[in-house]
C-alpha cells in the first residue's frame, strides 16, 4: 500500500509543480481568465495530498472485496505525462 500511495503523491506534487508554472506563465502573458481553474486544481490536489496522508484515503489503496475484477498493476513511470495524468484524474477525481 506504500507504494501506491507514495507513487500517487508523488504524481501530485509533481500535478502541482506545473500547475504553479502555469500560473505563472499565464500571468506573464496578462491570461487572468483561467487562473482560477489552475488554483482550484492545485487546492483540489492539495486536499487529496493532506488525505493520503492522514490515513483518510487508505481504503482506496486497501484490495477491494471478491466481487471486483482483480487488480492490476500499471507501471507510471513508463507513462507519458498526459496518459499519467488522465489515469490518475479518473482516480482521484469525485464522481
Amino acid at each position: 500500500m506504500t507504494d501506491e500511495r507514495t507513487a500517487v503523491a508523488a504524481f501530485l506534487k509533481k500535478c502541482n509543480v506545473y500547475a504553479e508554472a502555469s500560473i505563472e506563465r499565464k500571468r506573464e502573458r496578462g491570461e487572468l481568465d483561467d487562473i482560477a481553474k489552475w488554483e482550484a486544481y492545485i487546492e483540489f490536489n492539495q486536499h487529496a495530498l493532506e488525505e493520503i496522508a492522514n490515513g483518510t484515503l487508505d481504503r482506496w489503496f486497501e484490495p477491494n472485496n471478491e466481487h471486483q475484477p482483480p487488480l492490476v498493476r500499471l507501471d507510471v513511470d513508463v507513462m507519458e505525462h498526459v496518459e499519467r495524468s488522465i489515469w490518475l484524474n479518473g482516480i482521484l477525481s469525485p464522481r
